[in-house]
């Protein structure tokens, strides 16, 4: 098992005969920035991969599987919660240079490579006999994921007013609000009562 901090993955070692087929067993250190905005992989933690890698005329199929846990708030009570994701996915990564093929691209940039008259997209070209499994496993984590999401479907959430948890506010739990424009009216109306 080797253990990753980065997921660019050699090909070195890869037979090139059409249908050769190798497997992996990859650990990948989580750094920091993978998530969205209300769920994400905790920073540090290991996730045990299984990459197998199938040479084809074009280039190679990449499939990666493992599980992760996604760790975020509930977006009505803002408990913390965590979802289970299956990995389970695959891509085609094409070769970069091609005698048969008419290409333009910069290195430093990420634009669109043009093969023939189609588009490639460059996160799934081979490069320096190696392949960079991050957009295939962002896709794979995040692309089916909620943006919102919650600790039980029947989750109330919290009171507009104090915060509180409506699942721990007693019954009847309410608050007089008087809206600030007539908050002088309410004084006329206490006077006339006192």
């Amino acid at each position: 098992m080797t253990e990753k901090t980065d997921l660019r993955l050699s090909l070195r070692d890869q037979p090139r005969r059409t249908g050769s087929r190798t497997e992996r067993e990859v650990t990948w250190q989580v750094p920091e920035g993978w998530g969205t905005h209300v769920l994400a992989l905790t920073p540090g933690t290991t996730l045990p991969l299984t990459v197998a890698v199938t040479s084809v005329d074009e280039g190679v199929y990449v499939e990666v599987q493992g599980n992760a846990e996604l760790a975020g708030e509930c977006v009505r009570c803002l408990d913390p919660i965590t979802v289970p994701v299956e990995i389970n996915a695959g891509e085609l990564y094409m070769q970069t240079a091609s005698s048969n093929r008419s290409r333009t691209r910069k290195s430093d940039e990420r634009e669109d490579v043009e093969v023939e008259g189609d588009q490639l997209d460059p996160d799934y070209l081979i490069e320096q006999d190696s392949v960079d499994l991050e957009p295939l496993l962002r896709d794979a984590l995040f692309g089916d994921v909620t943006l919102q999401p919650l600790c039980s479907e029947d989750c109330e959430g919290m009171c507009e007013h104090c915060g509180i948890r409506w699942r721990d506010a007693e019954p009847g739990h309410s608050h007089e609000f008087i809206d600030p424009r007539f908050a002088s009216l309410q004084s006329l109306l206490d006077e006339d009562n006192g």
